[in-house]
């Protein structure tokens, strides 16, 4: 039994050498792909919130309108080119704060990733 085992443990180092490894020439590094043309770039930037620039939807005129309204008009001046739907899954919170979910719309279909959510305090607005 033990020199079974011996001779078992004796072929491993076989087996591990005797892997195959991938070929030089599939490698992109190797095989001269510039794998640079195809990184993204970034185009977040950040802005302190000292240096950010208030936006008129905080102006006082506002309070006549719902938060519904008030959502609209912010994302259409945040995003003036870019065309939305309101989805109909908007609520007030327990805390006050109302949650309106937008889709971005291209032609009029559906952008899956495209929701964003506008956040309104409804105590003020109503």
């Amino acid at each position: 039994m033990h020199m079974l085992s011996f001779i078992g443990a004796l072929a491993l180092p076989v087996f591990v050498c005797a892997q195959s490894c991938e070929p030089a020439s599939l490698s992109p590094r190797l095989a001269g792909v510039d794998l640079e043309k195809f990184r993204l770039t970034p185009n977040a930037e950040y802005i302190d919130s000292d240096q950010q620039i208030p936006i008129s939807t905080t102006n006082v005129g506002l309070i006549e309108q719902s938060y519904v309204e008030t959502a609209i008009k912010l994302v259409r001046e945040t995003f003036p080119n870019a065309t939305f739907r309101l989805r109909e899954d908007h609520y007030v919170g327990d805390n006050g704060v109302a949650h309106v979910h937008f889709r971005q719309t291209v032609h009029d279909l559906d952008v899956d990733n495209g929701d964003f959510n506008v956040n309104v305090c409804a105590d003020i607005l109503t």
